[in-house]
């Protein structure tokens, strides 16, 4: 399976940094029914990481998502705004059993009207959906200093 991340430079080189991003599943409230949405977190700071904040309906999209951060493994591609490759690698989720548990339980909204202005929400890290760790990338990567300069 493969996830492709279509994000500022600035993610992919904390990806690269840090060795993982870390996903969360926001619980949201519509009506009666609660549903749920994706916050992307690559940390940079670890007070105020950079997010992606992502709304789940009931769509393939998102079962097919779900699935992916079931897998133990999977490959990660990150290409930026000129869909340019910047980094590839293959992402281990080390907690992916407690996921499947949990993701047999979502249930999402079918509205795709609905927008999520809910994301706000701090999380502790013990409620951490899926980390990532990174392994040895695919291909040698564009995220070095001539992508990201140090000074």
């Amino acid at each position: 399976m493969i996830l492709l991340v279509k994000a500022a430079r600035e993610m992919a080189h904390t990806a690269k940094l840090r060795e993982g991003v870390r996903f969360y599943l926001a619980p949201v409230s519509v009506g009666t029914v609660t549903t749920y949405g994706l916050i992307t977190a690559f940390f940079d700071d670890s007070d105020e990481p950079l997010i992606i904040c992502t709304t789940l309906f009931d769509e393939e999209i998102a079962r097919e998502f779900l699935s992916l951060l079931s897998s133990d493994s999977f490959h990660v591609h990150f290409f930026d705004e000129r869909n340019r490759e910047l980094l590839g690698f293959r992402a281990e989720t080390p907690h992916a059993h407690r996921f499947r548990a949990f993701a047999d339980r979502i249930q999402f909204v079918a509205h795709p009207s609905l927008t999520v202005a809910t994301f706000a929400t701090r999380c502790n890290s013990g409620s951490v959906l899926a980390r990532l760790r990174t392994t040895p990338p695919l291909q040698p990567s564009r995220c070095g200093n001539r992508c990201f300069p140090t000074a």
